[in-house]
């Protein structure tokens, strides 16, 4: 069962079907709610892979290793970090929402900024394909 609902003004909006617990048997069941984010466009991750990793690479980095920098830097700058002392990094750009892969985005324009006195071009600055 999964049904969707969004608060506003502090009340609670059914958009699917209000649930019904009366059919159910008896025993123990476990309710689980998180917030719905959308996953990243492919805009997003053309501009990500097509732009930012680019210009990094341009500095003599991989693609792919400049990508695992990235994404561990910015993993540390949110204090993703678990008990073990790991660096809690999504794997995969597309597993990041889109709120998260904006925010990545900046954080990688920034950093270049920062170490290369750089400029790396926003989205609507640039064509980017990948």
């Amino acid at each position: 069962m999964e049904y969707l609902f969004e608060i506003k003004e502090k009340l609670v909006h059914w958009i699917t079907e209000k649930p019904s617990f009366d059919n159910l048997n008896e025993g123990k069941y476990k309710v689980t709610v998180k917030k719905c984010r959308g996953k990243v466009t492919s805009n997003q991750y053309r501009y990500y892979y097509g732009v930012i990793i680019k210009y990094w690479c341009k500095e003599g980095y991989e693609p792919v290793q400049m990508d695992i920098i990235l994404k561990t830097q910015y993993a540390r700058s949110k204090g993703w970090i678990n008990d073990n002392g790991f660096i809690l990094v999504p794997s995969k750009s597309r597993d990041f929402d889109t709120k998260m892969q904006e925010e990545l985005n900046r954080f990688a324009r920034e950093l270049y900024f920062t170490i290369y006195n750089g400029f790396i071009p926003l989205p609507n600055e640039t064509d980017y394909d990948y």
